[in-house]
């Protein structure tokens, strides 16, 4: 998932997530996972919205939201 640069910063990736958590709960899903790189600007993001870091490896975190 991306977000256009024009559009980052106006709610619409935390709108997309909340979704997908949403949705996934529905599902009865037990979690949602992600890879990031270290300095990508949406870490902070993830972070906020219950992402923990689980992994770092060569600049890449692997995230887990457990629901």
């Amino acid at each position: 998932m991306g977000i256009l640069p024009q559009a980052r910063g106006r709610g619409v990736g935390a709108l997309l997530l909340d979704s997908l958590v949403s949705a996934a709960r529905d599902a009865k899903l037990p979690g949602l996972s992600l890879s990031v790189e270290t300095d990508n600007y949406a870490l902070r993001l993830y972070e906020r919205l219950g992402f923990n870091r689980v992994n770092e490896a060569d600049g890449s975190l692997t995230m887990v939201r457990y629901l």
